[in-house]
C-alpha cells in the first residue's frame, strides 16, 4: 500500500491570500472614496442645473433678439416707404414750381378802347404772328355750327365791337413773345363831324396802362396809338 503524500503547496496558497488581499484593499478604498464620489456628483448636477438655466436664458435672449430684428426689418421698411412718399411729394412740389414758374412766365394782354360819341370806332390789333384783329376778322367761334375762327392757331379775340358810342374790347389768354401794334379808326361818324376822343386801356400780368388818343376827326384813317412788347418771361412793355 502506497503511503499518501501529505506535502502542502506553498505556492498555491500564497497566490490565494495575494488575491484575497489585494480584493480587503480594494474594498477599503472603495469605503474610503465613497463619500468623496457622493459629493462630486452633487456639483456636477448643479452645473448641468446651471447650464440648463444658462440655454433657457440663451433661448429667451435669442428670441428677444429675433423680435427686435423683426421689427426693425419693419421700421425699416416703413422708413423706406416714408421715404419714397417723401420723395414723391418732393417731385410733385418741384413739378408744381415749374408749373408756377411757366405760369409766371406768362401774360394775358387786353385791350380795351372807350368813347362816348355817336361815332363807330374800330380797334386793330396785328399780333407777332402777322395776325390782324378787326371787326371783319374778330377770330371769334358763334357755335360748333358758326363760322370758324380766323386764325385758329391763336387763342385770342376781339370780343366787343360797338357800332356806336361804346366799347371795343380785344384780349389774348396768353400772350406770345413779342410785338402788337395797335391802331385805331374813326370807320363811321355817323354825322357828327365834331372830334373823337378816345381813351385806351391795357391791362396784362403786371399791372394795367392808360392814355388818350388825342381826337380823331377824318373817317378811315387808322392811327397807330401804341407799340406792345412783350418778352420771354411775360415782361410788358408799351411804347
Amino acid at each position: 500500500m502506497q503511503r499518501r503524500s501529505r506535502e502542502i503547496n506553498i505556492f498555491s496558497l500564497s497566490a490565494l491570500d495575494l488575491f484575497c488581499g489585494a480584493m480587503g484593499a480594494f474594498m477599503l478604498l472603495a469605503l474610503i472614496a465613497l463619500p468623496y464620489y457622493l459629493k462630486r456628483n452633487i456639483p456636477l448636477e448643479q452645473e448641468l442645473a446651471r447650464l440648463r438655466e444658462e440655454v433657457s436664458a440663451l433661448t429667451a435672449m435669442n428670441g428677444r433678439l429675433e423680435e427686435e430684428l423683426r421689427q426693425s426689418q419693419e421700421a425699416r421698411e416703413q422708413a423706406e416707404q416714408e421715404r419714397d412718399q417723401a420723395e414723391q411729394e418732393r417731385d410733385q412740389a418741384e413739378q408744381q414750381v415749374l408749373e408756377c414758374q411757366e405760369k409766371l412766365a406768362k401774360t394775358f394782354l387786353v385791350v380795351i378802347a372807350s368813347w362816348e360819341t355817336p361815332a363807330d370806332i374800330d380797334l386793330h390789333v396785328r399780333t407777332p404772328r402777322n395776325n390782324h384783329y378787326y371787326f371783319k376778322s374778330h377770330n371769334r367761334r358763334s357755335g360748333d355750327s358758326g363760322p370758324r375762327p380766323h386764325f385758329p392757331n391763336e387763342e385770342a379775340e376781339l370780343s366787343i365791337d360797338s357800332l356806336r358810342a361804346g366799347v371795343e374790347v380785344w384780349q389774348m389768354l396768353e400772350a406770345k413773345p413779342g410785338e402788337y401794334a395797335i391802331s385805331i379808326d374813326k370807320y363811321n361818324a355817323h354825322g357828327d363831324r365834331a372830334a373823337t376822343p378816345v381813351k385806351m386801356v391795357v391791362l396784362y400780368r403786371d399791372g394795367t396802362h392808360s392814355l388818350t388818343v388825342p381826337s380823331l376827326t377824318r373817317e378811315n384813317e387808322e392811327k397807330r396809338v401804341m407799340t406792345i412788347a412783350v418778352d420771354d418771361g411775360g415782361n410788358v412793355t408799351i411804347r
